[in-house]
């Protein structure tokens, strides 16, 4: 998501604003909105592209 419109979600949800199926992701070292739906066995994430990036470089596997 551009980083503009990433951040004025964020910020409107944190002061309360209810998106249906979405919340903030409670950790620190991931700055993500997780999209989740209690009848279904998935998660999703709305992020940045740099949070994107960085967090595919944390998740890869050591070789």
């Amino acid at each position: 998501m551009e980083p503009a419109k990433y951040t004025k979600l964020k910020q409107a949800m944190l002061k309360g604003k209810i998106v249906p199926g979405a919340r903030v992701f409670n950790r620190p070292d991931m700055d993500m909105i997780e999209l989740y739906n209690p009848d279904v066995d998935a998660l999703g994430y709305v992020s940045t592209k740099k949070m994107t990036r960085a967090v595919r470089k944390k998740n890869r596997p050591v070789k």
